[in-house]
């Protein structure tokens, strides 16, 4: 049957489908004209910015690749592989880095592209604001056998190798600030490029950057080609996988709505409860109506015999004794029992039984009695009684 909408809920959800498709609407202009910026350099994109022509290409040279989604500490046989880390989503651990390392350092061969790849062999990369979205044709600048195959290279330079005197290579751009080098890590090698540009699917295309690319992965025979797409978030569990990918964000908002629906439909279909009412007094200011009352009727001795009253109770129920029993007989009953001095208490309960029938009680000997009766009270536990260990 149709739900009736009152005008209030109309209007909300007009609202909420006027943003709708204004989110959706940026969102398509924004990834329109971000370009590659938007899409991920991995194996499984066919967009302009994937990799998976090249890592088609690899296969049908006769390369060993594989996709990597292991972490760096599961490497081994350095000296036949080379691991591509192609523009890294995810930044590495201390125990990442000290792998890769360990790793280049036994003969292993690495190319990382990318600002942040740089970090994961223990470089630091320069950004490049301006220049690094578009084509730049980088000319060599050292002889070796990468840029014997390939004088110049199409790419785009977003960022450029801070060089620290550790028999770094530059091998295209700047001398001083290459964006190409090469770095001798122990027995092995990290060959970092400014972008992933030369392996992507539109960058492969261009003039010399695919032989630049077979020259940086060297010949096919005996070495085993590994493509990172753990950094991509790629893990060995379906688990782990949704976890590092942005699928989790969706789940999470679907959460929220799902928590929002229950939470809107709770309240307009849960039973309706009358709220307690709310007491005209409370308790201190019923303590304050009720002495004014016994003031303005000079009924001090009402309040009086109402106290001991409640000690003689508290005394009986404490004690065992009998309410009714004289103040003395009272007083040293409760002296035999707890072993305390009564003899206040004593003089205290046979003061309000010889005013009890007083009318004219002042304020000041009434309180004086409920003072003297209330100390005495507080003495013996009468009211409270002792914890285990007191």
């Amino acid at each position: 049957m149709p739900v009736a909408l009152s005008r209030a809920d109309r209007r909300l959800l007009t609202w909420a489908a006027g943003l709708l498709v204004l989110i959706i609407a940026l969102a398509l202009v924004i990834a329109s004209g971000s370009g590659d910026r938007g899409e991920v350099t991995t194996t499984y994109s066919a967009g302009s910015a994937g990799a998976k022509a090249a890592y088609v290409l690899l296969a049908d040279a006769g390369y060993h690749v594989e996709r990597w989604i292991e972490p760096p500490a599961a490497l081994t046989e350095p000296d036949a592989t080379t691991l591509i880390l192609a523009e890294p989503l995810e930044l590495p651990t201390d125990e990442d880095t000290s792998a890769l390392r360990r790793f280049a350092e036994a003969g292993g061969h690495i190319i990382a592209t990318g600002p942040t790849a740089a970090w994961f062999v223990g470089g630091a990369a320069l950004p490049e604001p301006l220049g690094g979205y578009t084509w730049a044709t980088l000319k060599s600048v050292a002889l070796s056998p990468i840029t014997r195959a390939a004088p110049e290279i199409e790419l785009y330079d977003r960022a450029h190798w801070a060089l620290r005197d550790r028999g770094e290579l530059p091998l295209y751009g700047d001398a001083n600030a290459p964006s190409v080098v090469m770095v001798p890590v122990g027995r092995g090698q990290v060959l970092w490029w400014a972008s992933a540009t030369p392996l992507t699917n539109a960058g492969i295309t261009q003039p010399n950057n695919l032989p630049f690319f077979l020259a940086s992965l060297g010949a096919p025979a005996g070495r085993r080609v590994l493509w990172d797409e753990y950094f991509h978030g790629r893990r060995p569990t379906l688990a782990a996988s949704i976890w590092h990918s942005p699928v989790k964000w969706i789940g999470l908002q679907l959460g929220l709505a799902a928590l929002v629906v229950v939470w809107s439909r709770s309240r307009r279909s849960g039973p309706v409860i009358a709220p307690p009412p709310d007491s005209r007094l409370a308790p201190l200011e019923f303590v304050r109506t009720l002495g004014s009352l016994y003031q303005h009727a000079g009924a001090a001795n009402v309040a009086v015999d109402a106290a001991a009253r409640r000690v003689r109770s508290g005394l009986a129920r404490r004690f065992g004794l009998s309410a009714r029993a004289s103040a003395p007989d009272l007083a040293e009953a409760v002296a035999r029992r707890s072993g305390s001095d009564t003899t206040a208490l004593g003089a205290a309960l046979r003061q309000c039984d010889a005013i009890r029938n007083h009318e004219r009680v002042t304020d000041a000997e009434a309180l004086a009695l409920v003072t003297a009766l209330g100390e005495e009270t507080a003495a013996l536990n009468v009211f409270r009684f002792p914890t285990e260990g007191a």
